[in-house]
C-alpha cells in the first residue's frame, strides 16, 4: 500500500473521533436552565484533541525526515492514551452510569482513542525500522 496513504490512516481516524464525538456519539444534551453538564467539557477536550491529532497526523504525511516520523508517532500514542482517559477520568462525568455520555460517547472515544494508539505504534515500528 502506499507509504503516504498508509500515514494518513491515523488522521483520518482522528478527523472520525473528533466529527463522531461532536455529532453522532456526542455528550449529553443541555439542561433546561441552559447550562451544561461535565460530560460536556469532556466531549469539547476530545473534539480538540481529534482535530491537533488530525492536523498532526496529516503534516506527518507530507515530512520526509525519519526523525519528525518518529516524534510524530510517539506523540500519537501518548495523545491516543491520554484521550482515552479524557471522558470519566481526567474529565469528571454524570452522576447516572445510564447517561448518554457513559452509555454512547465513553465507549466510542475509548474505541477510536485506541485505534488511534494502535495505528501510532505500528507506525511508530515502521518508521523505526527503515
Amino acid at each position: 500500500m502506499n507509504k503516504k496513504i498508509m500515514t494518513l490512516i491515523p488522521a483520518v481516524l482522528s478527523l472520525l473521533m473528533a466529527a463522531g464525538t461532536a455529532t453522532v456519539f456526542r455528550a449529553c444534551a443541555a439542561k433546561e436552565d441552559g447550562t451544561w453538564m461535565h460530560c460536556h467539557t469532556a466531549q469539547n477536550a476530545v473534539v480538540a484533541a481529534g482535530v491537533i491529532l488530525f492536523v498532526l497526523f496529516v503534516i506527518n504525511a507530507f515530512v520526509s525526515a525519519r526523525t519528525l516520523h518518529i516524534l510524530i508517532y510517539v506523540v500519537g500514542i501518548a495523545a491516543g492514551v491520554v484521550t482515552f482517559l479524557i471522558p470519566g477520568v481526567i474529565v469528571s462525568m454524570c452522576m447516572m452510569n445510564t447517561m448518554r455520555c457513559y452509555a454512547v460517547m465513553q465507549p466510542f472515544v475509548r474505541v477510536m482513542s485506541a485505534l488511534i494508539a494502535v495505528v501510532s505504534a505500528a507506525g511508530l515500528i515502521g518508521a523505526a525500522r527503515k
